[in-house]
């Protein structure tokens, strides 16, 4: 149990406000808030397999390549697409 004071108490009298917390909550970033059942990716998962053209697999291969190196601002990138690809 927990007491928070008013600051704008007036001086000899003291205004508190007792509250109860059922559980402290805190969350760290590998821990979610649900839990869930992770999936074998053995009998899951599933290799894809495409076949690269000697251009894509030269470009694959390239340490100068940067993909989307053309897009600055990226919200704004993946409002146009989204607005572009609507049925």
């Amino acid at each position: 149990m927990r007491t928070i004071k008013s600051k704008s108490a007036t001086p000899g009298t003291i205004k508190a406000a007792d509250y109860f917390r059922p559980f402290e909550t805190t969350s760290t970033l590998h821990e979610p808030g649900v839990s869930y059942q992770k999936l074998d990716p053995a009998k899951y998962g599933r290799l894809i397999s495409c076949e690269l053209s000697d251009e894509e697999l030269e470009m694959a291969n390239d340490p100068n390549v940067k993909p989307f190196a053309y897009v600055s601002d990226s919200a704004a990138y993946v409002r146009k697409i989204r607005k572009t690809s609507k049925p």
